[in-house]
């Protein structure tokens, strides 16, 4: 039985197509559009647009959010804002 196992992993080891690495070394997703060379999932890198919302620039970084009431209102913060208020419920300072 062993033998009939090692044959099967050797066959799928040929079969299996190498992984591509990532463009930016992140390899943060399973599946990724740009990576992957998905159309249908979208050719941008989610980790950078998560970095730029991080650091707030609102222009380049994905912001989203659920249903419930915001922490600060109508502003739009950084994700370090957002997370530190998360963690230790002390809110930023007003913009």
């Amino acid at each position: 039985m062993a033998r009939g196992l090692s044959r099967q992993a050797a066959r799928a080891q040929r079969r299996a197509k190498p992984r591509r690495e990532c463009t930016l070394a992140f390899d943060c997703l399973a599946a990724c559009g740009l990576r992957d060379g998905i159309e249908r999932f979208g050719q941008f890198c989610i980790d950078l647009q998560l970095a730029a919302a991080m650091h707030g620039d609102v222009e380049r970084g994905l912001f989203f959010r659920g249903t419930g009431s915001l922490p600060f209102g109508a502003q739009i913060r950084p994700v370090r804002d957002l997370l530190s208020y998360l963690l230790t419920g002390a809110a930023p300072a007003a913009v």
